[in-house]
């Protein structure tokens, strides 16, 4: 039931799969968290991190919208383990901590914590704030001088790791204001002055990727200009009327069955990621998928959880990753949740498979097969069939038992999750595909990290969260309308 995508398809623009996020009156963001994981909870989505700077710990929830990635790998919650360094963008709502992005990084990058207020001013804070996650730090800030006065640009950069790129900013602070005059992804920028200009020309660069024989990082310079108004690529416009002719004839390819050649094709638009949207990465993933049926590639996982290179992933792997990032690219599009929920459903990973489904069906309830999806939410609810039978969904990647499902009854399901050395996770039930009843997990040294109640796949009621000590963290209560209250001050004196 994967599909392709093309341009003529129904498609949810980038400006609107911001809507999966809080809006600028509703939440409030915050200095980004740069830390060490200590505890993963996949249960309640939540990760507890000790700080860098403060060394004080902080406990972030997630949910669908957060951007999770390690280098240029999308991952996902479940692969992010005890002891990873990430930093981590965040936004308070209701009351509570909400992660934006979750950069996984090899060390700690040596740049200052954060751009905070007191370092770039409160007004571009808010300029950021209104239309990016943030999660930058300070690269440079240059003085200019025009006819209307002093102004400042400054250049912001977000984390990467290994080969991936970050998310670069330029701010144009002004005596009354502050806006956002670049906003690209790469690992670098830099400013310099022509003779005779007032404003710099912007250098970036970004990653390609690595050389499939000598491994070395391939990058591409961009420079920008001023417009007048903001800073302009000029080959943008011609570059992105070629990638939407390279997308058409590659989805030609494919229908014809030749789809490694169709593949090449999109992998020559992925190397600019700019220009590289949804619906391609979405086209990538189900081609690869369609690759792992027609070779019969039962190994779903590769040998080595660590090799980044694509020519060693199985194509279930890249089918994943792929997906994954379309997904990111745009949660709303409804194409990738739709072959996500296929992927995942024949891992028989059941709760992420009924998420994809139900969620697809929200966003296209008039979906022409929607019959059948309806029909495997209500088997996906059966699963396994058999009273004490249990199923294993083992890691990506890695190929290592990560959830088991085992039937208690007819109605009830327990599901419960492992740490590489095999100790117990978490633990919970399932009742028709949803979460429901009492939730635990541990530190892998068999410390209590959470306990709570759900009903219906939502927290309902108090959840504590424990440090790996034994103190309580934080205690939140969930309340009916799936909105929470931090009661912790009551519990720590």
């Amino acid at each position: 039931m994967l599909l392709f995508t093309s341009n003529n398809a129904s498609c949810i623009s980038s400006e609107a799969s911001g809507a999966t996020t809080a809006s600028p009156d509703a939440a409030i963001l915050f200095v980004p968290i740069i830390g060490e994981v200590v505890d993963i909870d996949l249960k309640s989505n939540f990760l507890t991190v000790l700080e860098k700077c403060t060394r004080e710990y902080f406990t972030v929830s997630t949910n669908q919208g957060t951007s999770f990635k390690k280098g240029k790998e999308v991952i996902a919650l479940r692969d992010i383990k005890v002891g990873d360094k990430a930093i981590f963008q965040h936004k308070q709502i209701n009351n509570t901590s909400v992660a934006l992005t979750v950069n996984v990084m090899a060390e700690y990058t040596p740049t200052t914590c954060a751009a905070t207020p007191e370092v770039i001013g409160h007004e571009c804070i808010a300029a950021l704030e209104a239309t990016m996650d943030g999660g930058f730090h300070t690269e440079d800030i240059i003085t200019i001088q025009t006819d209307q006065g002093q102004k400042e640009l400054i250049l912001l950069i977000s984390s990467f790791a290994g080969s991936g790129n970050g998310s670069l900013v330029a701010l144009l602070r002004r005596p009354n204001g502050c806006d956002i005059v670049l906003s690209t992804d790469g690992r670098g920028i830099k400013a310099k002055f022509k003779k005779g200009s007032i404003y710099p020309s912007l250098y970036t660069y970004y990653s390609k990727g690595a050389d499939e024989e000598t491994g070395a990082m391939l990058v591409k310079d961009v420079t920008y200009y001023w417009n007048g108004n903001q800073y302009e690529d000029v080959t943008f416009k011609k570059r992105m009327a070629k990638g939407k002719t390279l997308n058409q004839k590659a989805l030609q390819l494919s229908r014809q069955g030749r789809i490694e050649d169709a593949i090449r094709i999109w992998q020559q638009i992925e190397k600019e990621p700019d220009i590289t949207n949804a619906e391609v990465l979405n086209n990538l993933g189900f081609s690869y998928y369609t690759l792992g049926k027609k070779t019969k590639d039962t190994k779903h996982y590769s040998d080595d959880p660590m090799d980044t290179k694509p020519t060693n992933f199985t194509h279930y792997d890249l089918a994943y990753f792929y997906l994954q990032s379309a997904l990111e690219k745009d949660p709303l599009r409804w194409q990738a949740l739709l072959n996500m929920g296929d992927l995942e459903y024949e891992e028989n990973d059941f709760i992420w498979a009924l998420k994809r489904y139900n969620n697809l069906l929200k966003l296209k309830p008039d979906y022409k097969h929607s019959d059948v999806i309806k029909r495997r939410i209500e088997e996906l609810k059966r699963q396994p069939e058999e009273i004490s039978a249990e199923v294993v969904v083992t890691k990506y990647r890695s190929g290592e038992k990560d959830i088991t499902y085992t039937r208690l009854d007819n109605k009830n399901i327990l599901r419960q999750g492992y740490y590489k050395s095999g100790k117990l996770r978490f633990r919970e039930k399932i009742v028709d595909g949803y979460e429901n009843g009492e939730y635990s997990s541990w530190f892998e040294n068999g410390q209590l990290s959470v306990a709570g109640q759900n009903r219906m796949g939502k927290g309902l009621g108090k959840y504590i969260y424990y440090k790996p000590d034994g103190r309580i963290s934080q205690v939140l209560v969930f309340k009916e309308d799936g909105t929470s209250v931090d009661v912790t001050k009551e519990y720590v004196k």
